[in-house]
């Protein structure tokens, strides 16, 4: 099921979540909720920045009178000072935050003015900061993290600032709401660090709190949630340090989506109620909004779809209260497929079909393919099968485009060790230096005890200076191995070790335009069960076996492939009919003709497959391969719907060009009916073990 557990996704919460409420000690100016300061015209007139963030929090239940507070600092306040600065910085992201776009583009232009007529390369960053929450806010995603990557160049030094924070945690936002999880764990990783030197800023309680709990968040959409799990829990230990009820909402929030890819339901719902609670004590509607469709994405993977349709209805008044598209589409996923599980298949398609509008009009592919994934398993349950089938087959086109990048957390893991030694070499080296040049001020004695110790003090550098040069030589000599491991991880599933989707696209491109060969599609059937029933740990053991077995059935030369999830690919030279059916029936037998033994356990496991030999006959037209992936996908979901355990094989077709062949990939049982396509069955084997579960 889908869910959203970051605030930065929510409209009134976004930068909110950036600004780094204050935990330093309430000014009158946050503690009276007025603000009437002195007419002056510097930053002797304005509140400390920390108190300014501090102000800022309070847009989450008092927008109107926040955003009158710091509009009337602005107006009595000039000058070019690094408070106002931070004045102008925090108004521009509020009124970001409620949507005010023409207000804030007048503060955005007050920041660039700044800029230019000071050469303030702060101004500039902060303008550029200000413009991108409003694009990731109205969908553009792509524009935002350009803006930011700019900003973060003119960011001045020092560069471990709140400045330097509030960017690079804004970057983090955009990137795993574009889907780029690989990048986005680098760029939570460089705020973790950022927040870790910021300890000691008045509010560096919170500033940790929430860097840590957004790399759990991210480690968690990328699969990695042991080590979420570790990260939450820091998270928590500096929200309460910070006592900031909001910011213990948003943790809980993450602890909540955390333990439902656990699949533990009860233990999820106490951390979404504890998370309701706490953004009710803080006047944090927004929050609920969120907590709210989380709630219900619990209750639909429990089947409580009357809970669920319940839930989804209140976050959906909440979010189009709020104004908030991103909040609006999350919930009419799950109102849709609550309906959808009540058999309102027609209601809920409505509503599905509304939230996939507003996320291909913000560009946001990741969520997009996130709703096709439950629609289609939705509509599927429900017996909708032409709704499956075209929910399916949009999925396709998406996942083609995203790609699987695997290998690129592998190539970032590599990265991050790397820069991490190089920077603790620096630092230890730096602090010799200075230890050194310590000991020659403390030197108070006679001028030949000096020279000694500067002579002392030279010899030591010299040494320094050859180890550090052959500290770098082994550096070079170790990421040159690290980039050899990098290129062949570039193309190889870090889990199974087979070749992956980037591979085999790599291979298939450089082939001619024409596709010639034998492709065969696999997919493991109801994999969740597995999941669900035994772990994932199970899970991966279960694939790995998987590639072993289909190794052992294929030759050599074959090329082998783990396509993404539980879909495997397989690529052979062209195969008569006959043969190509053998093999696929060896295949079937390899999956489904004993079950697994994993950890004392043993689990019967099928699959489906769709295969074909290219070119097809009669029509012997010159397809592209991306062309064959979708024909072989389309007679796997065939294969699927049919029952499971058996393949389906495409032996001929009828088409006069590319288009009746795309019609043919949208609706194969429907050319098959009409006989515009011919199709070959094979079976699996009915073991006693896979009887034995169809009665259960």
């Amino acid at each position: 099921m889908r869910r959203l557990d970051r605030t930065g996704l929510l409209a009134r919460a976004c930068v909110v979540a950036c600004l780094l409420a204050g935990a330093a000690a309430a000014s009158a100016l946050a503690a009276t909720g007025e603000t009437t300061p002195p007419a002056a015209t510097g930053d002797a007139a304005l509140p400390a920045p920390a108190d300014l963030r501090a102000l800022a929090e309070r847009a989450r239940n008092r927008p109107d009178a926040t955003v009158s507070s710091l509009q009337t600092l602005r107006l009595r306040s000039a000058g070019a000072g690094a408070v106002r600065l931070e004045l102008l910085t925090v108004l521009g992201l509020t009124l970001g935050d409620l949507n005010r776009a023409a207000a804030m583009a007048e503060v955005q232009r007050e920041l660039e003015t700044l800029g230019r007529d000071h050469a303030s390369a702060a101004a500039r960053a902060a303008a550029l900061a200000v413009a991108a929450n409003l694009e990731r806010q109205q969908g553009e995603l792509a524009r935002a993290e350009a803006d930011l990557g700019t900003a973060l160049k003119l960011s001045p030094a020092p560069a471990l600032s709140v400045e330097r924070f509030r960017l690079q945690h804004m970057l983090t936002r955009v990137r795993y709401e574009r889907g780029d999880l690989d990048h986005a764990l680098a760029a939570a990783q460089e705020t973790a660090r950022i927040a870790r030197a910021l300890q000691g800023e008045p509010d560096g309680a919170l500033l940790q709190a929430r860097a840590l709990d957004q790399l759990a968040y991210v480690l968690q959409r990328a699969g990695q949630n042991e080590r979420a799990v570790e990260f939450n829990a820091q998270a928590w230990q500096w929200a309460v340090r910070a006592d900031n009820p909001a910011e213990q909402s948003r943790v809980r929030n993450t602890e909540g989506n955390i333990l439902s890819n656990f699949e533990s339901p009860a233990r999820s719902l106490v951390s979404f109620n504890a998370a309701l609670s706490l953004a009710r004590e803080a006047g944090w509607k927004a929050q609920e909004v969120l907590v709210l469709s989380n709630v219900a994405d619990v209750h639909l993977r429990g089947g409580a779809f009357d809970a669920a349709l319940a839930a989804s209805q209140q976050a959906l008044a909440g979010a189009r209260a709020l104004g908030d598209s991103s909040a609006e589409s999350l919930a009419l996923t799950n109102l849709g497929l609550a309906e959808v599980g009540l058999r309102r298949v027609d209601a809920g398609r409505q509503h599905i079909d509304l939230a996939l509008a507003i996320e291909r009009r913000k560009g946001a592919r990741a969520e997009e393919a996130a709703i096709l994934v439950d629609a289609a398993a939705a509509y599927e349950r429900a017996g909708d099968l032409r709704a499956a089938i075209a929910a399916h087959h949009q999925l396709r086109g998406l996942q083609d485009s995203l790609g699987q990048r695997d290998h690129q957390r592998a190539v970032l893991d590599l990265q991050e060790r790397y820069e991490r030694e190089q920077r603790e070499r620096e630092m230890t080296a730096l602090s010799e230096q200075g230890a050194m040049q310590d000991a020659e001020l403390r030197g108070h004695g006679m001028r030949q005890r000096a020279w000694a110790l500067g002579t002392v003090a030279g010899v030591l550098l010299l040494a320094l200076g050859v180890l550090l040069l052959r500290q770098d030589r082994r550096d070079n000599r170790a990421m040159a191995q690290a980039n050899e491991q990098l290129r062949v991880q570039g193309g190889q599933d870090p889990l199974t070790g087979l070749s992956n989707r980037r591979h085999v696209q790599a291979v298939l491109r450089e082939r001619p335009v024409s596709f010639t060969g034998t492709l065969l599609m696999l997919d493991l059937d109801h994999f969740k069960r597995v999941n669900d029933s035994a772990g994932h740990a199970t899970g991966d053991a279960v694939l790995v076996e998987v590639a072993r077995r289909l190794r052992e059935v294929l030759r050599e030369a074959d090329l082998l492939a783990r396509w993404g999830g539980e879909e495997f690919l397989m690529l052979l030279p062209a195969l008569p009919a006959e043969q190509a059916e053998q093999l696929v029936e060896r295949l079937l037998a390899a999956i489904g003709g004993a079950p697994f033994e994993v950890g004392g356990r043993r689990l019967p496991v099928t699959a489906s497959i769709g295969f074909a030999t290219f070119p097809l006959v009669p029509a012997q037209l010159a397809l592209p391969w991306e062309r064959a992936v979708g024909l072989v996908d389309a007679a796997l979901f065939h294969a699927k719907t049919e029952g499971r355990n058996r393949a389906c094989g495409i032996r001929l077709m009828r088409a006069a060009d590319d288009a009746a062949v795309a019609g043919i990939e949208r609706g194969l049982a429907t050319a098959w009916r009409r006989g515009d396509v011919a199709l070959a069955e094979v079976t699996g084997p009915v073991t006693p073990a896979l009887r034995a579960e169809a009665l259960a």
